[in-house]
């Protein structure tokens, strides 16, 4: 298990993160449904059933993110190995991938971002990439 804990400018990160991850879930399902010929296909499938469980548990987490975090704490976020490890990866890489084209903007002189919106943009940056090294380094001493 691992535990994240979340200053609110990494949420919307994550929460992005999780939505695109139980849609991507959800096509396969539906597209091997609509391959299947079988009424009970995939029924006893381990990888089938490790794919609802990872549904259920992003459902519960998308769920924590939507609720209140209470006045002055950080948010904590508590979940599988196997299922944050890829989250965490993907959302450094999209929270980099948001940096890039906030620079890109801010270098064009659009007026947008806001040298302040621009700084958050580095500081969650920052925080994912500390994660992501966290997890590589939990991963590699099997701390995890």
């Amino acid at each position: 298990m691992l535990t994240l804990r979340l200053k609110q400018r990494e949420v919307d990160v994550l929460r992005d993160e999780l939505h695109h991850r139980r849609a991507a879930i959800t096509e396969a399902a539906a597209a091997a449904h609509a391959a299947s010929t079988v009424p009970e296909a995939g029924a006893g499938d381990p990888d089938v059933e490790r794919r609802h469980d990872e549904l259920l548990l992003i459902s519960r987490l998308l769920d924590e993110l939507h609720t209140p975090a209470p006045l002055g704490q950080s948010r904590e976020i508590v979940g599988p190995t196997w299922l944050l490890a890829p989250v965490i990866r993907g959302a450094a890489g999209e929270a980099v991938a948001r940096l890039v084209a906030a620079v890109d903007q801010f270098r064009e002189d659009r007026g947008m971002p806001s040298s302040d919106q621009l700084r958050v943009a580095v500081d969650t940056a920052r925080a994912w990439t500390a994660t992501l090294i966290g997890l590589d380094h939990a991963e590699n001493h099997a701390v995890a």
